[in-house]
């Protein structure tokens, strides 16, 4: 039984792979000519963002030639020869450079490793009985499995039908490999995305900060209530955590000075969740004002690339008439606007403190930002990020306040997800900052 578990489960996570490898290629070619001097990027980081870029890559093209009346598992296979391609650029640059792997950090990855496997196994001992995952994401991917391809009919009667496809599309393709609907596979492929975010978290912190800081870190991240659920346990199967990692891979990208590769990974944030529209705007935006002089004018059409595919899933929405079910604009009614607004200002102060949830992670947030403010301030990386939290933050506030559903029950519902979406960024920054020495900006 786990033989045919296995297979389409490890397919799937292999074709995502050499599909991120040989984007990342391609993509390098590109950074090179926009930031000058930029390091090379850690080897197992670089493993980690591939696997989150091919995955975008894979199911929106998934979604794309399945309006064509193609089958999404035929474009599938049509991704099997290029991810081969890019295992073969992989082989040839490991085999051009000397990499060197000390004794301290093997013993990191083994303990790593042996955490993972305990993530792996605990989220088999629990089905998917989240609401959203019930509701919405399991029943989406048996309607794609059974309808081969992606149409209105597939997805209006669920809840939420604007939510993008980048979950169901991976059980989808799981289901139709298994040739049946299989939970335990879908959640087997779903876990090839936590050793990714492992993987970019260890390899940032490996390149940025000493190896007690690195350490703290990687404890702290992954002690954390609220994201090892989600990572493995009750809530495997929703896409909150996508858009987390998304945004985190991309400021992760950032930070080591590939803005490129940061726009790539920020496109995809909202194929993950609808939520991610606003980062991806205000990064664009962001990205462009503080990197306009470092950019040659004649690569900026290339930057229309992914913030054109962002687009895609909300124009088909807007083609086929579904639309939020957040709220609609006609269904606003008056309300002390003033107060709402408030109630959702103490509501992200409170979700901060809630240490049960979130550990220590946002009192160290908000501790290196305000001891490094010189640092922010000179690095426009950490502005491009900063500004977009802030920006997404306040859209949540925004939403929060004027959706016609009963203020204090939907925010019990919400926040705790959607402050999972800035959450590991916020831990990336605090741990970049942390391993900066003030003195060399004084």
């Amino acid at each position: 039984m786990w033989n045919d578990i296995l297979f389409p489960a490890l397919l799937v996570c292999l074709v995502y792979l050499g599909t991120g490898l040989l984007m990342n290629a391609l993509i390098d070619q590109l950074d090179k000519h926009v930031i000058q001097g930029a390091a090379p990027l850690d080897q197992i980081l670089k493993i980690g963002i591939a696997f989150l870029l091919g995955a975008g890559t894979v199911t929106f093209i998934q979604f794309i030639v399945s309006l064509l009346r193609i089958p999404i598992i035929w474009t599938f296979y049509g991704f099997i020869p290029l991810a081969l391609v890019g295992y073969f650029f992989r082989i040839k640059e490991m085999f051009h450079s000397k990499p060197h792997t000390s004794l301290l950090r093997i013993s990191v990855w083994l303990l790593l490793i042996g955490l993972l496997f305990f993530f792996f196994t605990r989220s088999f001992s629990r089905t998917m009985y989240a609401w959203d995952t019930v509701a919405f994401w399991m029943p989406k991917m048996f309607a794609l499995w059974q309808d081969k391809i992606v149409q209105k009919e597939t997805f209006e009667f669920f809840n939420h039908p604007e939510y993008p496809l980048l979950l169901p599309m991976t059980g989808a393709t799981v289901y139709t490999l298994y040739n049946a609907p299989n939970e335990v596979a879908v959640k087997v492929a779903l876990f090839g995305f936590t050793v990714a975010f492992v993987c970019i978290l260890e390899g940032f912190l490996h390149r940025t900060t000493s190896f007690p800081k690195k350490a703290f870190f990687l404890v702290l991240m992954l002690s954390i209530f609220i994201f090892r659920e989600h990572i493995a346990g009750e809530y495997v199967g929703t896409a909150d955590i996508f858009v987390g990692m998304y945004i985190f891979a991309g400021a992760a990208a950032l930070l080591s000075k590939r803005v490129y590769l940061a726009l790539s990974l920020w496109s995809l944030v909202p194929w993950a969740k609808s939520e991610g529209m606003v980062w991806m705007l205000s990064s664009a935006i962001l990205i462009v004002f503080f990197y306009w002089k470092d950019i040659p004018k004649k690569f900026l059409g290339y930057f229309l690339i992914p913030l054109m595919a962002s687009f895609t899933w909300s124009i088909y929405n807007k083609f086929i008439g579904i639309s939020s079910q957040y709220f609609k604009f006609n269904e606003l009614y008056a309300r002390p606007w003033a107060e709402y607004a408030v109630y959702s200002v103490h509501a992200f102060r409170e979700e901060f403190r809630n240490l049960e949830k979130w550990n220590l992670l946002f009192f160290f947030f908000f501790a290196s930002v305000l001891t490094r403010l010189r640092i922010i301030v000179r690095t426009p990386a950490l502005l491009v990020i900063m500004l977009s939290l802030v920006a997404q933050v306040v859209s949540y506030m925004v939403i929060f306040t004027i959706a016609p559903e009963e203020q204090a029950t939907f925010i019990a519902a919400a926040i705790s997800r959607l402050t999972l979406h800035v959450a590991p960024t916020m831990l990336l920054v605090a741990a970049y900052l942390f391993g900066k020495e003030t003195k060399e900006y004084v």
